[in-house]
């Protein structure tokens, strides 16, 4: 018996896909903003690109003249992802034609044209910022009855054996935001673990849900017990930002392993492992702060607070 299950363990992970395969795919490349073909772009614009498993090159430069516009690039990677630049356009001419060039080695250049208008634009968006938190983790590979082992190649487990899941909340963002970049931070020494671009969206998963679900990684390696803080930081076209000043903190919950509906997948809910009542109503384990993962109670249980900008 305990061959059989040896040998049923062993065909499983003989049959899961291989990290190198989930990712032998040419990267793509997108120029985010300014959008192609946007007028009355202000004069100063923030550029931002994006791709994938390859070094790009963005060029910018006036059509008219071929003046070639110089950018100095800080790079945000997004959790397997891909990698996000953006770069302050300072200074452009007012009501002239700019092109944009991104190029990498392994796809053919890709171009977009933008129009300024007459001004600069120094007003952030109107967004509220992040709302809510609910942090979870659970053991992964995940024991069946069988005896079994569910094994995945798209999870990302970092030398843990756990996999991570944050559900977030926050108000739908203004059209004028260009880009919504999520930050988790720990608290105990304020170190930024994890940044993620939620908007524009890279998958056709839920964008208030950062976890394991397929190869979608998106969620950093929590700590049980540990106390993380997330911010929520809106760029507008111009590049100015809000949302950085609202945080909101919980203490990651640790979940009972458990499937979903499909195969080897971890289920939707978060049921602590051993939990407890206060008398506010939150489920607590020890120091955690989580009702069943789900993340309009996480908003009770929650710390919102700003800090200064």
């Amino acid at each position: 018996m305990r061959l059989a299950v040896a040998l049923v363990a062993a065909l499983a992970v003989m049959l899961s896909p291989s990290v190198t395969e989930a990712c032998s795919c040419v990267g793509e490349r997108t120029i985010v903003s300014p959008g192609d073909g946007v007028i009355d772009v202000p004069l100063n614009p923030r550029i931002i690109v994006k791709y994938q498993y390859d070094e790009a090159l963005v060029e910018l430069r006036a059509v008219a003249t071929q003046e070639v516009v110089p950018l100095t690039f800080e790079a945000h990677s997004d959790r397997g992802n891909g990698t996000w630049k953006m770069a302050a356009a300072v200074a452009l001419e007012p009501n002239t034609q700019y092109e944009m060039t991104l190029t990498t080695s392994a796809l053919p250049p890709t171009r977009t044209t933008f129009t300024t208008g007459s001004s600069t634009d120094l007003t952030p968006s109107a967004f509220g910022g992040l709302e809510s938190i609910a942090l979870e983790t659970m053991k992964y590979p995940i024991i069946e009855a069988d005896g079994s082992q569910c094994h995945s190649s798209c999870v990302e487990r970092q030398g843990t054996d756990h996999v991570s899941r944050i559900r977030l909340g926050y108000a739908d963002p203004p059209a004028d935001v260009a880009l919504l970049v999520f930050e988790l931070i720990r608290e105990s020494d304020r170190t930024v673990v994890g940044e993620v671009v939620i908007l524009p969206r890279t998958s056709s998963s839920d964008e208030r849900v950062l976890g394991f679900e397929t190869c979608d990684r998106r969620a950093p390696p929590l700590a049980v017990g540990d106390l993380y803080c997330g911010r929520l930081i809106a760029y507008d076209i111009a590049g100015n930002t809000t949302g950085q000043s609202v945080e909101v903190c919980d203490t990651a919950a640790s979940c009972r392993p458990q499937l979903g509906a499909q195969q080897c997948t971890p289920a939707d809910d978060c049921v602590p492992e051993t939990t407890s009542s206060d008398s506010s109503g939150c489920s607590a384990t020890g120091a955690p702060s989580v009702v069943a993962g789900l993340a309009g109670l996480a908003a009770l249980c929650g710390r919102r607070r700003r800090r200064p900008s």
